[in-house]
């Protein structure tokens, strides 16, 4: 078992520490310019109920509720406003995450997230409900059926749930402990695509000789390359 310990990028390194659960503890951020916000450091502290993120240096402290040993409320600092309810199908994968205003419990938007062979393959997002400017948005993802997923991390679903999952310029840097979200995508990703103007990001992968991933490669439609390196612990 392999675990993630450093996401390093040209603006943003992010290293990862673990509990003897094999959870993550802490995330020490360091940031370039041009970074989106994120914070200088995050912890997670567990319990049966929930799991306490406290981002510093703001000392911002939220919740991920959970039930069955899976998130099914959160709420992040950026979005104080609203909250988020998890749903999942019966084989535990996320199946939709709906938003809603704190202020009046409105229900306002969706994501209804669709998996075919065990990989996350569509994102259908339903925005403006309960007024006449509602609209559909969808989505769509591809993956390298010949090479699985890196253990511990899936990309997509981390995309999806952070707040700024509709960025079609900035694929966000893993910061989620995504096994409390469900199953996880079986294979590597290989692109997304967005629902305006061709909008995509393409993924490519080197590997070491045990074919462990050591560096991603993501390109977007303006043909903008960007490079993460990985470093991983292996017990």
């Amino acid at each position: 078992m392999c675990y993630i310990t450093n996401w390093e990028e040209s603006n943003v390194s992010i290293n990862y520490a673990y509990d003897a659960n094999d959870r993550i503890i802490t995330e020490n951020i360091t940031k370039g310019s041009g970074a989106y916000v994120l914070p200088a450091k995050r912890t997670f502290n567990y319990k049966s109920d929930r799991i306490t993120v406290n981002e510093l240096p703001s000392n911002t402290t939220y919740d991920l509720l959970l039930s069955s040993n899976r998130v099914v409320e959160f709420s992040f600092p950026s979005a104080w406003n609203d909250y988020s309810k998890v749903e999942y199908s019966s084989d535990g994968y996320v199946t939709k995450i709906s938003n809603y205003y704190k202020t009046d419990n409105k229900l306002y938007h969706t994501k209804e997230f669709k998996y075919q062979n065990g990989n996350l393959i569509s994102v259908i997002a339903t925005g403006g409900i309960g007024t006449p400017n509602q609209y559909t948005e969808t989505y769509s993802l591809e993956y390298y059926q010949d090479r699985k997923a890196i253990e511990g991390v899936d990309f997509a679903l981390n995309k999806f749930i952070m707040p700024d999952w509709y960025l079609s310029d900035y694929f966000t840097p893993f910061q989620l402990p995504v096994s409390f979200f469900g199953g996880g995508s079986g294979n590597l990703l290989k692109a997304v695509r967005f629902p305006h103007g061709g909008e995509y990001f393409s993924f490519t992968y080197d590997f070491d000789k045990n074919d462990k991933v050591t560096k991603i490669t993501y390109i977007d439609k303006r043909n903008a390359v960007k490079i993460v390196n990985l470093s991983f612990n292996c017990k």
